[in-house]
């Protein structure tokens, strides 16, 4: 969760991973993933700070802090107010605990996220090495783009040649 932002839930099901609030949708692989890495690969630095009096200058406080609550089924696996940057390594508190400590890298990029980022935003699933014509129809035209598709010649070496797509050129234009 973003200060001031709703709550981002992102639950693993059997299609995937997936948004559950604040809206239901399919969850940008890419984005879950940096995320888990973040969290799987922390490593302490340092202690930054052992009471709760340097929460707010080391953003782990509820108003700055992306707070990032893991689970595994209904068992935390972490919960962690992920705060500011100091000298290459990123504050982060655990819990409700008052020790804030400095872990490797930078990390709250991967947390720090419109929403329009944690979705899926494919529109399709096509292998562009299979398309062979696209065409763009609007109020300024047609617009056709082909390109061929040829088998080479058998060859001893390779008997079943696979067909080979040649490249893209204007068919039509109007």
């Amino acid at each position: 969760t973003q200060p001031d932002q709703p709550t981002v839930r992102l639950v693993r099901g059997e299609g995937g991973w997936a948004l559950e609030e604040p809206v239901a949708a399919r969850a940008d692989q890419t984005s879950v993933d940096t995320a888990l890495d973040k969290i799987a690969e922390l490593q302490l630095e340092s202690i930054a700070a052992r009471n709760a009096s340097h929460h707010a200058e080391l953003q782990v406080d509820a108003a700055q802090a992306i707070h990032v609550i893991a689970r595994g089924g209904d068992e935390v696996l972490a919960d962690l107010w992920i705060g500011g940057t100091r000298s290459g390594n990123t504050a982060v508190r655990i819990g409700e605990e008052d020790a804030v400590g400095m872990v490797s890298g930078t990390i709250r990029f991967a947390f720090v996220r419109d929403l329009k980022d944690w979705r899926d935003r494919t529109i399709t699933d096509l292998d562009a090495t299979e398309v062979r014509e696209v065409a763009w129809r609007g109020p300024n035209g047609t617009f056709r783009f082909s390109r061929p598709m040829s088998t080479p010649e058998a060859t001893e070496e390779n008997a079943h040649p696979e067909p080979t797509l040649g490249d893209w050129t204007l068919s039509e234009a109007s």
